[in-house]
């Protein structure tokens, strides 16, 4: 973009817009959030993580975790998150999911497997029969 110019490409869909756009036009997403967020992520680094695990506070993450899945399923979506913490040589996998009807359904554990399959860098051939997969 040469300086003076009066347009700008839109982080997201990098589609020309209007440098003093806040909402790309093409995809929608609010250019000044995108700026914030990133501007919030590097906040966040090792050394922030070093201190937290140190105090034993990462069960507040957690907490906002449980709470983004409660806004996001408020908001008409079916969020589903795949946790993987490692103690020494020992994974441990959480699936968190505030649906009832989604939490108990049969393949829940089968991706699972798959997630904590991909997490060791393995791959996993998992034999569903497809009429079975169509029909739950």
């Amino acid at each position: 973009m040469a300086p003076g110019s009066t347009t700008r490409q839109c982080s997201a869909c990098y589609k020309e817009i209007g440098s003093a756009s806040k909402t790309c036009k093409y995809c929608g997403i609010n250019i000044i959030q995108k700026k914030n967020l990133k501007a919030q992520k590097e906040k966040f680094d090792d050394q922030w993580a070093a201190k937290l695990k140190k105090h034993g506070n990462s069960h507040k993450i957690m907490n906002c975790v449980d709470l983004l899945l409660h806004k996001l399923e408020l908001l008409g979506f079916s969020p589903m998150l795949f946790i993987t913490t490692q103690r020494c040589q020992h994974r441990s996998t959480k699936v968190f999911v505030k649906n009832i009807n989604v939490q108990s359904h049969p393949s829940v554990p089968v991706m699972q497997r798959l997630y904590e399959a991909v997490v060791r860098g393995i791959y996993l051939y998992v034999h569903l029969p497809i009429k079975k997969l169509f029909l739950l």
